[in-house]
């Protein structure tokens, strides 16, 4: 495992997590799909869902698809969207960079631009220049537009942070159920969360990037907060969700796009956590973001 995968896995064992890399894999002859994803997402308490050197399968935009230079990876695509998917469904912990936020809001119902190379949007600050690689970054002073946001929590009170990038795809419409905390200086949505009380974080950046990492305070926290969220999720009553499999699995497969909104009944039984577990987490000494203090004592020279 190297490159994003990598320091991704490195930034979640240093919060305190066991990191595992879900397979984007092709599905066998007569495998059933849903089963196929359930297996996986079942096994997680918390998921990071990557971005990647990969442009985004066209077919999984919700309008028509632009012309792409790069080079679509059909079953990556297919994992992703349906992990994201899934998760989503079942109010797993859930931490989206780069292309992996863009997913976040397609199967939320947003639209994107497909291209900022070809659309004419005004974020080319935003594209990497060459080839996608460790020295094509670009970075970006972002603004906390939500000062009541768990990115703002993690930023720890800052109104501005730096973010690194090359994303080629960029928010055009966000989905209503999403909620905006940070811009570029050119206006280009660069965070966004979701407005219920569920741990779903999308960046366009790539908080795991070494430098960024190791110089911004607020890319240390979100991955201790998605791992203290993923131990709320894990003391939660997890067992009851596999009696919904048969009804989610039939939800999914005749549902339309974008296939999120769940009869009350299925959501508030999977968004159901005893406080009992909060109030044992909290006694363990678990915290549900770093303080400055923590921050400084981290960034002191060993």
């Amino acid at each position: 495992m190297e490159g994003v995968e990598q320091d991704i896995g490195k930034a979640v064992a240093e919060a305190g997590a066991d990191p595992y890399y879900f397979p984007c894999r092709e599905l066998k002859r007569q495998e059933d799909p849903v089963q196929a994803v359930w297996q996986v997402v079942r096994r997680a308490d918390g998921i990071v869902l990557p971005g990647g050197a990969n442009e985004m399968v066209p077919g999984w935009f919700a309008q028509a698809g632009a012309p792409h230079t790069g080079t679509p990876e059909w079953w990556e695509d297919w994992w992703r969207w349906h992990l994201c998917q899934l998760a989503t469904l079942l109010c797993i912990p859930l931490l989206c960079v780069d292309l992996g936020a863009d997913y976040l809001n397609l199967v939320l119902g947003g639209t994107l631009y497909q291209d900022l190379r070809r659309e004419g949007a005004p974020y080319k600050q935003h594209i990497a220049r060459g080839a996608l690689d460790a020295t094509s970054w670009v970075w970006n002073a972002l603004e906390i537009v939500e000062p009541e946001s768990r990115l703002a929590q993690c930023a720890n009170g800052a109104y501005s942070i730096w973010g690194a990038c090359m994303h080629r795809v960029a928010v055009m419409e966000l989905a209503t159920d999403l909620l905006v905390t940070a811009r570029a200086l050119d206006g280009c949505v660069e965070a966004f969360e979701r407005t219920d009380d569920v741990f779903g974080i999308g960046l366009q950046g790539d908080p795991q990037q070494a430098d960024l990492f190791s110089t911004q305070p607020y890319t240390r926290n979100l991955f201790t907060m998605l791992a203290d969220e993923a131990l709320l999720y894990a003391a939660s009553r997890r067992g009851e969700l596999d009696g919904l499999l048969a009804e989610i699995g039939a939800y999914l497969r005749t549902a339309p796009p974008p296939r999120l909104t769940l009869p009350p009944g299925v959501r508030r039984r999977l968004l159901a956590v005893p406080g009992a577990f909060e109030a044992s987490v909290a006694q363990e000494g678990a915290s549900l973001h770093r303080t400055q203090e923590t921050d400084e004592l981290r960034q002191t020279p060993r």
